[in-house]
């Protein structure tokens, strides 16, 4: 992933060195548009063949919209994070079968909770302003709130995974 990234940077460069940003700047975002597009193509063949390709589209969106919102822990392999999506994002229908109301509600309520008292909680590249942060807490709170009416499985399984995300567990430079 990073090999094609660091080609592609490299061959924008060498067709337009002067209005184009490093190839360093340029492989680390392609390295990132890379990752997301091999997550969301895999978990789609990984949907289709396991008949819940409905499921897996809409975990892809929730689980997005939600971690971009409340931000989280990240992985630090670029495969790491492509392994863990991608399972998340297809195990989660897979699960969701055998969940009940009653859990539903219970992975609501954990989410709900977590996202009040945690979120956001952005990496330290982060670039969005603090004053923004009562914002996406806001928006992540009515996010999941939302999902009390809607009672999918889905969503509340992804609410719940992306909240263990935020939770302040000892992180490396804190």
């Amino acid at each position: 992933m990073t090999s094609m990234a660091r080609n592609l940077a490299l061959i924008i460069k060498k067709a337009n060195p002067d209005e184009t940003v490093s190839v360093a700047v340029m492989e680390y975002a392609l390295a990132i548009i890379f990752n997301y597009l091999f997550i969301f193509f895999t978990s789609l063949i990984i949907g289709y063949f396991t008949d819940s390709l409905g499921l897996t589209i809409l975990a892809l969106f929730v689980f997005t919209i939600i971690r971009m919102l409340s931000g989280g822990v990240h992985i630090k392999s670029i495969w790491g994070c492509i392994i863990v999506s991608v399972l998340l994002c297809v195990l989660i229908p897979q699960i969701s079968y055998v969940t009940s109301n009653n859990f539903t509600l219970l992975f609501n309520i954990i989410s709900l909770l977590c996202m009040f008292f945690f979120a956001p909680s952005p990496d330290k590249n982060s670039r969005i302003d603090s004053k923004y942060f009562k914002h996406l807490k806001l928006a992540s709170i009515i996010m999941i709130g939302s999902n009390f009416f809607i009672n999918s499985a889905v969503i509340a399984l992804c609410f719940l995974a992306q909240s263990i995300t935020i939770l302040p567990f000892r992180r490396e430079g804190k």
